[in-house]
């Protein structure tokens, strides 16, 4: 009896040994840039990471997935928009990160936040980027509708006025950019992902229909601009023009530039096209720049001298020839 009662002791200390090295807690070290996706059971158990993390249970608990948090751009277009009445598209620059526990709202009780979790960690990243464009699109459409409600443009604006808030680099699309920062923030938090504000939004391009974009002139477009949005520089400027024709980066440098006391011409190249423009200096600085070069000793251009009665006085008159005489003397 004794024998075997010590057997069964021996069995039953093998179990317990076996259930304690089974469903020990394993530790794992998840990377700065994932998170892990762990069942109990088969079922969804929590989102975990990232530095160093106890999978408590044993082999009830598996991994069944590796999410990438890895804070990355997102390059992104809406089209089918409208402002004023005119069609357009845009196309945007963020950057964003997926991050699941950051998004889940402290407030929520455990099971609500558990099942919020579940939900954003179920996403495919196919079916996240198609949730994220949709808020987006929601985003600017909201800020669209709010500028055209508070700036009411009259029935005979210019096609510019009408696309003036929209036009990438602009000052008015970079205020449009901020407005819709908070409804995006709000947005991307439902699917678990966090926007990164120190990357800040780009409108990139802004997409016309191929008509609306041959009635724009570029030196034109370029004047109505400066009238437009005074104080800003002419490289913004230029950028802002590359944006209507629909260049998604806008590569322009000088490549003359001269002048004298009266003004200056200035020549740039924009994307292979050359632009001119001609400044002209005001009646007091052409003087102050006269007196300056003087002083320098640089040369000055010289002006054609003023004759006066007594060089006209001297001048002898040279009757004009007729077309006979001119015939006569060639004969």
């Amino acid at each position: 009896m004794d024998l075997v009662g010590s057997f069964i002791l021996f069995l039953l200390g093998l179990v317990v040994l076996f259930a304690l090295l089974r469903l020990r807690p394993r530790m794992r070290v998840v990377r700065e840039e994932e998170r892990l996706v762990v069942y109990r059971l088969g079922r969804f158990y929590d989102v975990l990471g990232p530095g160093p993390v106890w999978l408590r249970g044993g082999g009830l608990n598996t991994i069944e997935r590796t999410l990438n948090a890895r804070n990355e751009p997102l390059d992104s277009s809406v089209d089918g928009l409208l402002i004023y009445g005119i069609p357009f598209g845009l196309s945007f620059n963020l950057w964003i990160r997926f991050d699941p526990k950051a998004t889940v709202c402290q407030d929520l009780g455990r099971r609500q936040a558990k099942e919020r979790l579940m939900h954003v960690a179920f996403l495919s990243d196919s079916e996240r980027r198609d949730q994220m464009e949709i808020e987006l699109r929601e985003a600017v459409q909201g800020v669209l509708a709010k500028l055209q409600r508070e700036h009411q443009l009259p029935t005979n604006a210019t096609l510019i006025d009408r696309i003036l808030p929209v036009i990438p680099h602009g000052p008015m699309s970079e205020a449009m950019v901020i407005d819709m920062r908070a409804a995006l923030i709000s947005g991307l938090a439902s699917l678990g992902v966090v926007l990164d504000t120190n990357h800040p939004i780009k409108i990139v391009r802004l997409h016309l229909s191929e008509d609306l974009i041959r009635g724009f002139g570029r030196d034109r477009t370029l004047t109505m601009l400066r009238q437009r949005c005074p104080g800003v520089p002419d490289d913004r400027l230029l950028q802002m023009v590359g944006g209507i024709e629909g260049w998604s980066d806008v590569d322009f440098k000088e490549i003359g530039l001269w002048g004298n006391a009266a003004g200056t011409v200035e020549e740039r190249m924009i994307n292979g096209s050359t632009m001119t423009r001609v400044v002209a200096t005001p009646i007091d600085q052409a003087q102050t720049n006269h007196a300056d070069r003087q002083e320098a000793g640089a040369p000055v251009p010289q002006t054609s001298p003023r004759l006066s009665k007594m060089d006209l006085a001297v001048l002898k008159r040279v009757p004009r020839q007729t077309s006979m005489q001119l015939k006569s003397t060639r004969r």
